[in-house]
């Protein structure tokens, strides 16, 4: 009987341990990225909004770091997007991915606010690290029938 209340609580400790490891685990990643200055150093755990999505306007900002860009400053915006105003930390992070062909101006709206999508965050972290172009050229597709999520 004693061994099976100490295994029952060796289980029940390391399960709460797991569900709290995902968590920190999240927590010291972004404390990590913050230590490399991908992202803004917060003062307390609970600032870096770790279960948060991210929006196209922070991984593009993010995307310039890993592409050694940096945004200019002052800057004026040249309004490529109409959905991005002239005083926002967005319209220069925006504009010089532009510039540099991180994103393009095809479209006349941006969605800065928008969580941005797994096809897009990959393209956007594929090219600002320069790993698009070791990917071989005869793959056209990367396809796995057990996953909803297939990006061409």
């Amino acid at each position: 009987m004693k061994k099976l209340i100490i295994s029952s609580l060796l289980l029940i400790s390391l399960s709460a341990m797991a569900i709290n490891f995902t968590f920190n685990g999240r927590i010291e990643g972004a404390k990590y990225l913050a230590e490399l200055g991908f992202i803004q150093k917060k003062a307390n755990d609970a600032d870096y909004n770790a279960t948060s999505y991210i929006t196209r306007a922070e991984l593009t900002a993010i995307a310039l770091k890993f592409a050694w860009e940096k945004v200019p400053e002052p800057y004026t915006c040249k309004k490529y997007f109409v959905d991005v105003t002239n005083n926002d930390w967005v319209c220069a992070a925006v504009e010089k991915a532009a510039d540099i062909g991180l994103i393009n101006r095809n479209n006349k709206n941006f969605y800065p606010q928008n969580q941005i999508t797994r096809p897009e965050a990959i393209a956007l972290v594929l090219k600002s690290s320069g790993l698009d172009k070791k990917i071989p050229a005869n793959i056209s597709s990367f396809e796995d029938p057990e996953v909803a999520f297939v990006p061409n």
